[in-house]
């Protein structure tokens, strides 16, 4: 008799495709337009064809999806996705809004969403540093050994991200509000400099890394930088650069969002497999 639980993966984000292989792992995995058909998962024209038998289904990251999950059929309503999954089943995705969440409660299953597992956050904020190492490696023609780097903030990105700048030789700088990001900051090999003074500093950088989620690299700021300097911004909409100051100064500006999916979506698809595997033993 197969006691293994039977899990069903939507969604047009490459990392669920890698999410469901790795799910093969420990239960019966089915797909429904996916962005390709991994080795060991049974694809599926409709969530129906599994007739209300799923102990667990996984939705992509639903930010600016409303409750619809974006596969290669089309936007398939999350009520039509769940047709698939028994009454109690666990339904996973990230960044699930309240109106979601309510409707998942209603229909009867237990919502879960991973993007708030603070473990799914560190892994993935190593990832977000890779990625910004690998924007700024492409955008810039000198090597980052040596190189001036400014990172806003001190939170998880941001003390990734001085890891990983660090470890090639970039010279690294913290500028933060709080004078315990800063210590640590310092105690981890940084430069520091209060948010407050940034303006003050803004021309000894090559490249300005945001992390704060709020306006904080405004019109002055970027004035002062040097006329070569590439500004990146990490933070989710709407950022924290003043990105029409950029244009207006001929900066060069990216909003680099979503770099895990991007960048290393095999890794970022195992690791919320491995978070949702997790959260469904625990509830089971």
């Amino acid at each position: 008799m197969n006691d293994r639980p039977i899990a069903l993966v939507t969604g047009l984000d490459p990392r669920m495709a890698y999410a469901a292989k790795a799910l093969c792992s420990f239960a019966e995995v089915y797909s429904c337009g996916l962005n390709g058909s991994p080795e060991g998962v049974t694809p599926l024209d409709s969530p129906e064809e599994l007739h209300g038998s799923a102990d667990l289904i996984l939705l992509p990251m639903m930010n600016n999806c409303g409750n619809s999950v974006p596969t290669e059929f089309g936007k398939l309503p999350v009520k039509l996705v769940t047709q698939a999954a028994k009454s109690g089943a666990v339904a996973a995705g990230g960044l699930l809004t309240n109106a979601l969440l309510e409707e998942l409660d209603t229909l009867g299953l237990r919502a879960f969403d991973y993007f708030k597992n603070e473990t799914l956050q560190i892994k993935n904020a190593l990832l977000t540093a890779e990625g910004a190492l690998s924007v700024a490696a492409s955008q810039r023609e000198e090597a980052l050994f040596g190189m001036p780097v400014l990172i806003t903030g001190w939170g998880r990105v941001a003390k990734a991200c001085a890891k990983v700048f660090g470890s090639v030789g970039a010279e690294v700088s913290i500028a933060a509000r709080s004078q315990t990001a800063l210590a640590e900051a310092h105690c981890f090999g940084c430069k520091t400099l209060p948010l407050c003074e940034l303006s003050e500093h803004a021309e000894k950088y090559s490249l300005l890394i945001n992390t704060v989620p709020a306006l904080v690299v405004t019109d002055e700021i970027i004035r002062r930088t040097q006329r070569n300097c590439l500004i990146v911004d990490l933070a989710s909409k709407p950022g924290g650069v003043d990105s029409s100051a950029c244009a207006l100064c001929g900066r060069a500006f990216i909003h680099a969002l979503a770099l895990p999916g991007k960048y290393a979506p095999k890794t970022a698809g195992e690791i919320i497999a491995e978070t949702v595997k997790g959260y469904f033993r625990s509830a089971d």
